[in-house]
């Protein structure tokens, strides 16, 4: 995914504004170390949404679970892997997300590395996680 073409803007709430300031600050440090910002675009509207997910690392990218993911649409949009942009370190990665469900071979060891950096999590089970994984160096 790139930006949005000039004179439109993701879709942000006041709330994720101020993450992503938070984010992208010399504070900001602390907080990054369990939140993101990403940008997903819808399939069907092609709006691009931006919101903060917590995280875990994994090899080559990183790991989120949608909080609630039955009244949450964004990770819908990654069913088929996808283009998205994640706020990491401070800086705007590009990246590939797809959302894995438990029959995906990939979806166990992407939910123990997940409880491994965040062991109590409630995680239902056949809930979905999004697989992030790295398009650039850095």
């Amino acid at each position: 995914m790139t930006l949005p073409p000039s004179g439109t803007t993701p879709q942000v709430s006041l709330a994720s504004r101020a993450v992503r300031a938070i984010l992208r600050s010399p504070v900001g440090g602390a907080m990054g170390r369990s939140l993101v910002m990403m940008r997903v675009r819808g399939r069907n509207s092609g709006n691009v949404f931006e919101f903060p997910v917590q995280y875990a690392t994994t090899s080559g990218g990183i790991i989120v679970v949608p909080g609630r993911p039955e009244t949450k649409q964004w990770w819908r949009n990654l069913r088929e892997p996808s283009s998205v942009e994640v706020l990491y370190r401070g800086s705007w990665r590009r990246a590939r997300g797809v959302a894995l469900v438990d029959a995906d071979s990939l979806y166990g060891r992407a939910l123990d590395d997940y409880l491994a950096r965040w062991p109590d999590v409630h995680v239902v089970p056949g809930d979905p996680l999004v697989l992030v994984t790295w398009l650039d160096e850095h």
